[in-house]
């Protein structure tokens, strides 16, 4: 059975909004006040919705974000805070406490409450979850409320004893049920579900789930019949990773049991089930894929911060758009192809396109160092790649470099890429999480035109995103959007650092981004003719 991925369906990501600074900056909660209070502090993760911690995700029409502190003191709990999102300070929610002694335990819950909720006692009144007896938490309702409701959506965090700060993580997982087709979805009307047994109860300081299954049910239309999804809910991930037991769905006057064996539970994930409505015979069995909310997809924008999201976050930097991921062509990449960087977690995730191109177009070396000279050669290609399935541009520019020019011969787009994009084009990457800028070997650029050229392309679109948000207004000479023809009507190439040995001399290959059949690659000898230049990265 194929499986359907909806990731635009399904999006985890919530809408955000940033929470202003106050003008007071939040006290230290690593230092103990005179009067013997602390201030503990939770945020909520920077990489669950590809924003950074100094925002906070915006509460679902009729609902506010709401932050729960447990303080306990010998397994008793002592203290009890609550907070909505508009008391949060630089994008995390601040609780004074007063303990007893050093040895105190703080937990957190943050849900969504409605968006008129009065305090009383300081407590707001549950609405999805019931959480009168923390640490643990259970649903609060049993019905329609727990479906399709990305207000279901909760946090939680147990810090060590003592500790004071920390960020909080999803203690659950998304669950869709989706079908192949997504025509038999949208022609289907309403769809009732019953029968469904999910472990109803999760307690926040140790991460177990309930033994005891609650039965949730569901009638009404789809949760997105365009797209194919049948239902979603939220459910509790601790110590359980499976489900107690099948669910039963009726469409129309035709009844099946739907089998959830196959379906295992991960906390922060988005768990997908495809099923084929039209074809059931008996019991329904589900094809399962799951999205991993670490891991970027081509088209996102990719941050001066070090993160990325689908949708642009307008209070960011962008500094490029992802064009091939660890699940795509960058598989085959590897941190040890890039001698001397370390990444922060040992992973090539995805390559990025600079948000511009290169201005002036560089030559890739000149006969002076004056821009605009001609009559240069490459004299030696010893280190560099070759090859049209060659994906190690990092390298490459390394090896370039080794290949000293004699002079009065220099390398003109390698430093201009290497050393000043950064600079030059509000580009800079974040420490310790990249390559930093290089030129694309041939095959990354392959990778990209394939990318580039698709019907649909997110990449094409990301980067009209950023046209139309302004990146580049101002700069008659901003090329946001990679150039396909000349002025003269010719193909354009831009730039790899894959060498060409060639029959007269040494050459640069190069390749153009038209959507045409045969035209894609060239080589340039000695690199002596201007040509466009978009830089990539790796993270």
């Amino acid at each position: 059975m194929k499986k359907l991925f909806l990731y635009s369906v399904l999006a985890w990501g919530l809408a955000l909004s940033s929470c202003g600074k106050d003008d007071a900056e939040p006290q230290n909660p690593q230092e103990p006040q005179a009067d013997g209070s602390v201030t503990v502090s939770v945020t909520l993760p920077d990489d669950a919705f590809g924003n950074d911690s100094r925002a906070l995700p915006q509460a679902y029409a009729g609902h506010k974000l709401r932050c729960i502190l447990i303080v306990q003191e010998n397994g008793t709990v002592t203290d009890r805070q609550e907070k909505l999102v508009d008391e949060a300070q630089d994008g995390s929610f601040f609780f004074t406490i007063n303990p007893e002694g050093e040895d105190f335990k703080c937990s957190f819950w943050a849900d969504y409450v409605a968006e008129d909720a009065s305090a009383t006692d300081g407590k707001y009144p549950d609405l999805y979850y019931n959480t009168e007896s923390l640490p643990a938490v259970s649903y609060k309702a049993t019905g329609n409320e727990l479906f399709n409701n990305d207000a279901c959506d909760a946090f939680s965090l147990s810090l060590l004893n003592g500790a004071t700060a920390g960020t909080m993580t999803r203690p659950l997982a998304k669950v869709s049920f989706a079908d192949e087709r997504p025509e038999t979805v949208a022609s289907a009307g309403n769809v009732s579900v019953s029968n469904y047994n999910v472990y109803n109860g999760f307690d926040i300081v140790n991460g177990t789930v309930s033994d005891t299954p609650v039965s949730i049910s569901y009638s009404g239309p789809a949760a997105d019949a365009d797209n194919g999804v049948w239902f979603y809910n939220y459910l509790f991930v601790g110590n359980k990773n499976s489900l107690p037991g099948n669910l039963t769905m009726k469409v129309g006057e035709n009844t099946h049991d739907v089998s959830t064996e196959n379906i295992t539970l991960t906390a922060n994930r988005k768990i997908n089930a495809t099923l084929n409505w039209e074809r059931a015979n008996g019991i329904i069995t589900v094809d399962v894929s799951f999205d991993d909310p670490d891991t970027p997809n081509v088209g996102d924008y990719y941050y001066s911060d070090g993160t990325w999201s689908t949708s642009l976050n307008a209070e960011k930097t962008v500094i490029g758009v992802v064009f091939a991921t660890s699940e795509t062509e960058a598989a085959a990449d590897s941190p040890e192809n890039y001698d001397g960087v370390t990444f922060e977690d040992n992973k090539v995730h995805a390559w990025v396109m600079g948000w511009r191109d290169l201005h002036p177009t560089p030559r890739f070396v000149n006969a002076s160092a004056e821009q605009g000279a001609s009559g240069s050669t490459v004299e030696s290609i010893e280190g560099v790649g070759q090859g049209e399935d060659d994906i190690y541009g990092f390298a490459n520019c390394n090896a370039w470099i080794g290949n000293v020019l004699t002079s009065p011969k220099v390398y003109v787009a390698l430093p201009n890429v290497m050393d000043s994009y950064a600079g030059n084009y509000n580009a800079s990457v974040p420490e310790g999480k990249t390559s930093g800028w290089y030129i694309p070997a041939i095959g990354q650029l392959a990778a990209l035109r394939n990318a580039y050229i698709a019907e649909d392309s997110k990449v094409k679109a990301a980067l009209q995103g950023l046209v139309d948000a302004g990146y580049g207004s101002g700069d008659a000479n901003a090329k946001v959007l990679l150039v396909e023809k000349n002025d003269a009507g010719a193909n354009q190439y831009y730039w790899s650092s894959t060498a060409y040995e060639g029959s007269s001399s040494n050459s640069v290959m190069r390749m153009t981004f038209v959507n045409e059949d045969g035209v894609a690659v060239t080589n340039q000898n000695g690199g002596s003719s201007g040509s466009p230049c978009r830089p990539i990265l790796t993270f």
